[in-house]
């Protein structure tokens, strides 16, 4: 597994991830950023475990996962989630393979 660090391009990799396309996840979010107010979408994706969240964690690729995002703490928007939020996203991200092999939000997997 290599790393590199910068906050994951949700979406424009997952699509590699077992022939999985976050399409209602990318239209969720396109709508949040286009009214101005992303940050109460991706805390309800990371509320609730998807269908799409399970194909990531199959794949072994924390870094395409919203949690990742909200987990991040070198990012301006980190302070932004709520403290529930990020407890579920931490919690979530532990379940990766990865993550016990060193992997940290803000990482980008490339295998």
């Amino acid at each position: 597994m290599i790393c590199t660090n910068g906050p994951s391009p949700l979406g424009s990799h997952a699509a590699t991830v077992r022939g999985y396309v976050p399409n209602r996840f990318k239209q969720a979010t396109d709508r949040a950023r286009a009214a101005g107010n992303p940050v109460p979408t991706v805390a309800n994706i990371c509320r609730r475990r998807s269908e799409g969240f399970d194909v990531i964690l199959a794949a072994d690729r924390p870094d395409l996962t919203a949690e990742s995002l909200v987990a991040y703490e070198d990012v301006p928007y980190h302070d932004l989630f709520d403290a529930e939020t990020l407890r579920l996203s931490l919690e979530r991200l532990q379940l990766f393979p990865a993550w016990r092999q060193g992997w940290q939000p803000g990482e980008r997997l490339v295998r």
